[in-house]
């Protein structure tokens, strides 16, 4: 075995001196592209693998009689069985260890945050008689490189806010978000509390969605609060109603009042009623003002409704027949009296909601709801019971994939394939390994600043130098006569004058981008051109998607003027900067520039060719 050789152990198989064919790393983004998520390493291995031991120790199997039959399988089998421990090693150092979270209490660097590791190939190829063939393997593993801080079961939250106004100027918010944990062994639904915001005052919670997607890493949530005139009194959930007062005949009002109220299925009916009756008399006072002889009532009508259903709602409806009160003698009159009724009818609209029972209701503040809601019993529910509807990890080779079949705890291992595998397999790389030189991570070259963008534009430009003047002559205007002499003429005052503009815009991360230095001339074929202007735009520094480095933007304005226009047949070095050499495709003519067969063209003669 070489000091040099790459060997790869991943489920019991260990692969020496095998051949890295790919290794690619992406680093992922959450779906707005702002935060940086983790690394995906995608890796492609081959060697050669020999049924049976030789001479040496470490070639083939240590599992002396087995045939390549069963050696094929149980490296088949091993290779493709998701979610295993995977070492990868170059030159005896350990570059990469990754495996599959064990425990949702203790998180490992070495874990996979994406349910991995994920084998995606495993190609075996006969080679020689039966006793060798090639294995192709390939990989895709999920790993977080936290060069500061401490990784934790969140990987990400994020979020958006909508609010949208009615005609009446109520608002509504909408919140969208999604959340991405790193372990399957943990619960989505653990992080409720997280995404969960507080109500604020007005508003009230019309809905709260939780999806916990089917990976049992992200959980997808909506979050909708409408603004509301009146709160219901707790624990009702929401409240309607009527306040009416009225007069048939200006003598007799009548008060009559209506109250619908919902609450959450576990609240006793009973409840609600006697919730809805207090806040009736906060505004009628029946109860409090029946006896009082200056302002009696007779309840002429009252009713208590329960819905039965899905909903828990109940209706309580009062209606007053109220006599009129009379201040003094002078009062008595029909005309005042109807007056008094009328003032009397307008007394008790428009003030404050009130529930004589809970002396500290406020209108302006709404319930919350528990996180997961209540039981049949007016209890707290478990987060157990939601969990218990979650997806788990499964796999094609064994019969668990029901609902509510509790997932695979961490103590629990699958059980090991019936093909007798014997000692882990040793592969060997058939050549010196100095033929397959892997290329390592080196942290110099990542963390060097990187140009991500670098753009040069040229704009020429042909000033003719030449000016429009009036003919001067005595104007003369007859009705009717249409005008055909020349009114103008143009002069040239001087010859054209012919320019070069490059702009040059660059974008680095880490540190200022290089701008290219001005030439104060230079020949292009038989132009010259000369420096007449340079300026440069330095925009202010802005963080990078994943707020570990800053992105710096340059812009670099450079005119030049050039010694004359050039012909139809002249090439223009456009595609370079003065400062660079040219190169032959960069070239294009005037010809191109300004072609004759394109220019104005008179709709009136188009008008008489038609």
């Amino acid at each position: 075995m070489g000091l040099c050789a790459t060997n790869v152990t991943y489920n019991g198989v260990q692969l020496i001196n095998c051949t890295t064919r790919e290794w690619n790393q992406t680093t992922e983004y959450d779906p707005s592209g702002v935060d940086a998520l983790y690394t995906t390493h995608r890796m492609t291995f081959e060697a050669m693998v020999h049924a049976q031991g030789g001479a040496e120790p470490n070639v083939g199997v240590a599992n002396p009689g087995s045939t390549a039959v069963l050696t094929m399988k149980a490296i088949r089998s091993r290779l493709s069985s998701p979610r295993q421990h995977l070492i990868v090693e170059m030159a005896g150092e350990k570059i990469l260890e990754v495996q599959s979270p064990v425990s949702s209490s203790n998180r490992k660097p070495t874990d996979d945050v994406a349910n991995g590791p994920k084998p995606i190939s495993v190609d075996i190829i006969h080679a020689v008689a039966g006793n060798a063939f090639r294995v192709t393997f390939s990989i895709e593993v999920h790993i977080l490189e936290c060069y500061k801080g401490t990784a934790s079961f969140v990987l990400n939250n994020r979020w958006s806010v909508a609010e949208a106004m009615d005609e009446n100027f109520s608002v509504t918010r909408v919140i969208i978000g999604r959340l991405k944990i790193s372990s399957p062994f943990d619960s989505v639904n653990n992080y409720r509390g997280l995404v969960t915001p507080g109500l604020e005052i007005g508003f009230r919670r019309e809905s709260f969605m939780y999806r916990a997607s089917e990976d049992g890493l992200t959980a997808d949530y909506e979050i909708t609060d409408k603004q509301t005139k009146q709160a219901a009194p707790a624990p009702a959930t929401k409240i309607t109603g009527t306040h009416t007062e009225s007069t048939t005949d200006g003598f007799k009002m009548y008060s009559d009042m209506a109250i619908r109220l919902k609450g959450p299925p576990h609240l006793s009916p009973r409840k609600l009623i006697t919730l809805a009756v207090n806040v009736i008399e906060g505004r009628l006072k029946y109860f409090q003002e029946k006896d009082n002889a200056e302002w009696p009532s007779i309840m002429i009508h009252a009713s208590i409704t329960e819905h039965i259903g899905q909903e828990n709602v109940v209706d309580v409806q009062m209606k007053l027949l109220r006599n009129v009160m009379i201040d003094d003698e002078s009062n008595t009159a029909p005309q005042n009296i109807q007056r008094q009724t009328f003032g009397n009818i307008l007394k008790g609209q428009g003030v404050p909601l009130k529930v004589p029972s809970q002396p500290w209701y406020d209108q302006k503040f709404s319930p919350t709801p528990a996180m997961f809601g209540f039981d049949a019993n007016g209890n707290y529910r478990k987060a157990a019971v939601v969990m218990l509807l979650e997806t788990y990890i499964q796999s094609p080779c064994y019969d668990r994939h029901g609902i509510f079949n509790p997932p695979v705890s961490p103590s629990e291992k699958p059980q090991e394939p019936s093909e007798p595998i014997g000692e882990p397999a040793i592969i060997e790389y058939e050549g010196s390994p100095s033929d397959s030189t892997p290329v390592l991570y080196d942290p110099k070259i990542v963390s060097t600043p990187i140009y991500t963008k670098y753009r040069m534009e040229s704009t020429y430009s042909n000033a003719s130098i030449q000016v429009q003047l009036p003919i001067a002559k005595h104007a003369v205007t007859t009705q009717g006569v249409v005008r055909t002499e020349d009114t103008s003429t143009v002069f040239a005052l001087a010859s054209p004058l012919y320019k070069r503009t490059l702009s040059v815009e660059a974008e680095r991360v880490g540190a200022w981008p290089q701008m290219p230095k001005a030439s104060e001339t230079y020949e292009d074929g038989k132009l010259t051109g000369t420096l007449l202007d340079h300026k440069v735009t330095l925009s202010t520094p802005s963080v990078s998607p994943d707020a570990e480095k800053r992105v710096f933007r340059i812009l670099g304005y450079y005119t030049y003027g050039i010694n004359r226009p050039p012909t139809e047949d002249e090439e223009l070095s456009a595609g370079t900067m003065p400062m660079f050499l040219p190169q032959p495709d960069d070239k294009v003519s005037r010809k191109t520039l300004e072609n004759k067969s394109i220019g104005p063209v008179s709709l009136l003669s188009e008008q008489e060719e038609g």
